[in-house]
């Protein structure tokens, strides 16, 4: 199939201005500023924003956790991320109850053969015993490069210092390998959580108290200090704070560190404030991090605009409304985590645009950034010829709207970012060469979604 692209403002890695793209089957042929159609079908994106499809690095699939599981599984996740411009995720396999991490990357292997969307994983590492070493050998034979630690006490993922020690010393053995992680520190969270627990200060709006932007901080030095020990490459997750981010600055800023050093942010710490959590439904805000204050998101906007931060990914994590509700009133019991895949690419336009944030950077955010990261360039994030994959969103800029949870395609019963005003929506999405998603219609009827080995 001969799919023309013409008179669009194209935005990526390579390009920057006013070209026409040709695609063919499923790659990327030829970006020049004219090409003439020859049997081609002819979109046009006159006055449209082109982009690639967007990488969202960190999403939640099937999570069991917290006494609760998400809404969303692989095939119903996949399919609102499509729907709203993401085209690849990066997903976790979290070892369940007696499963090693070889018998989980199995499982969510086969739950993820329906997906929408093509599709890797960051394989996550709750433990370090004498068979971990071979597992991870596994994994990265499999086609795995990434993979994450909790280093707060959360469910059964704890990774104290022995065991990271060790986990860093193995994964030094590899090329290319990154490790991710949770950055909050236990152990000035838990006599915070103590102190409000005598005192009767579990609801919700005492929940920000609860994760001090020093618990964030204290971890992110300690991930850091220890990565530099072994000189492997380190990838922070949602970060959330002034206090944290101005930390990985200063080893951003350092010329004579050996180890690759990545921060990402979401955009629940872009958009709202700790005000949220004084609102009726402020049950619905809870994530971990907690969202932070003003100055944290100002200076969030910073780093992004001094390039400092990555990646921008959701941290996608779909509970549903009642789990939430039912616990509002003690928030060591309610399911940690926001829905975000069908707000990020309007959010961060939006958002970024109005904080004048060059709109090359906040692209590339989005696609190329993850995608050489992960390993996935330039098969993804780009529109580098005979390269790249032929995923495109073609973006139309309107006049003020209301975002609205029940036209975004998911599964999800609530959204944090219901009647948000943004400026930018998706008109058209072509996955794999072909149209699959026009005037917010999905017209994919069968997942067609593959797995990245990296």
């Amino acid at each position: 199939m001969k799919l023309l692209i013409k008179d669009g403002f194209v935005i990526s890695k390579s390009y920057f201005g006013n070209y026409d793209i040709e695609i063919i089957n499923n790659k990327i042929v030829s970006v020049k500023k004219k090409i003439f159609p020859k049997k081609h079908k002819v979109i046009d994106a006159k006055n449209k924003i082109v982009i690639p499809g967007i990488i969202d690095a960190h999403v939640h699939f099937g999570l069991k956790g917290y006494g609760s599981k998400t809404l969303e599984n692989f095939i119903l996740g996949s399919k609102t991320a499509l729907c709203n411009g993401i085209t690849t995720v990066i997903d976790y396999v979290i070892p369940e109850k007696k499963e090693n991490m070889i018998q989980a990357l199995k499982r969510k292997l086969q739950e993820a053969r329906k997906s929408f969307v093509d599709y890797t994983f960051h394989s996550q590492i709750v433990d370090f015993n004498k068979e971990t070493p071979k597992q991870l050998k596994y994994i990265i034979n499999s086609g795995i490069k990434s993979f994450k630690i909790f280093l707060p006490k959360t469910e059964s993922w704890y990774i104290d210092n022995n065991k990271l020690y060790r986990i860093l010393e193995e994964l030094q053995k590899y090329k290319d390998v990154i490790l991710e992680a949770h950055c909050e520190d236990s152990d000035i969270i838990e006599p915070i959580i103590k102190k409000l627990e005598s005192k009767k200060k579990l609801d919700i709006k005492y929940f920000p108290l609860s994760r001090p932007s020093t618990a964030e901080h204290s971890a992110v030095k300690r991930f850091i200090l220890y990565a530099k020990k072994f000189n492997t490459a380190i990838y922070i997750v949602h970060t959330s704070s002034k206090d944290a981010m101005k930390e990985i600055i200063l080893w951003k800023k350092k010329k004579n560190k050996k180890f690759k050093l990545y921060a990402e942010t979401c955009p629940q710490y872009l958009t709202f404030t700790d005000n949220v959590f004084k609102k009726n439904n402020n049950y619905l805000y809870t994530c971990c991090p907690a969202i932070k204050s003003f100055k944290d998101r100002k200076f969030l906007w910073e780093s992004i605009n001094n390039n400092f931060i990555d990646v921008i990914a959701t941290d996608n994590c779909v509970f549903s409304k009642r789990d939430k509700f039912k616990n509002r009133n003690n928030f060591t019991k309610i399911p940690m985590g926001l829905p975000g895949t069908s707000i990020l690419l309007r959010s961060v336009l939006s958002e970024g645009i109005k904080r004048k944030i060059y709109v090359k950077k906040l692209v590339e955010l989005l696609t190329s950034n993850p995608a050489k990261i992960f390993g996935l360039y330039p098969k993804k994030g780009d529109f580098v010829k005979f390269q790249s994959d032929a995923d495109v969103l073609i973006i139309k800029k309107t006049k003020e709207y209301f975002f609205r949870n029940c036209d975004a395609h998911t599964i999800s019963d609530y959204s944090p970012y219901e009647n948000m005003k943004y400026e930018y929506n998706i008109e058209k999405i072509i996955f794999k060469g072909k149209l699959v998603f026009d005037n917010n219609k999905l017209l994919l009827k069968n997942p067609k979604g593959i797995f990245l080995k990296r």
